[in-house]
């Protein structure tokens, strides 16, 4: 379970990452398509965050971590000064697969066919 201090942290590197990814202004190239990031958890140590992320509509997957991962050190100098931490933590971008688990349920309930109610 996550301390509060965790979850307060990680919800400030939550919302710092959102807009830095939001203003898609990198120091090279651009993410082709919305990301968003949906959680951010914490170690407790506070030295490394494992970012949760999905791209609009589920596509280009691969290329948005690959992206991601690649403007690392930038987002970590974006954090630096936006935040008053006494390191920086390490970044870790993973995709957010809670909506296909969720798509998933949702599609086995729908497959689920209720019996007929018999009145004796």
């Amino acid at each position: 379970m996550a301390s509060q201090r965790q979850l307060r942290v990680g919800e400030e590197v939550r919302h710092v990452l959102s807009q830095t990814i939001s203003m898609n202004d990198w120091p090279v190239g651009e993410l082709s398509v919305p990301v968003t990031v949906t959680q951010v958890s914490m170690s407790p140590d506070l030295q490394k965050a494992l970012v949760f992320v999905m791209p609009l509509g589920g596509v280009e997957r691969e290329e948005t971590l690959e992206f991601l991962s690649e403007m690392i050190p930038y987002m970590r100098k974006r954090l630096a000064s936006s935040m008053s931490l006494r390191r920086v933590p390490m970044l870790r971008f993973v995709i957010d697969e809670t909506f296909d688990k969720a798509e998933k349920m949702d599609n086995l309930f729908k497959a689920i066919k209720p019996s007929p109610i018999k009145d004796d």
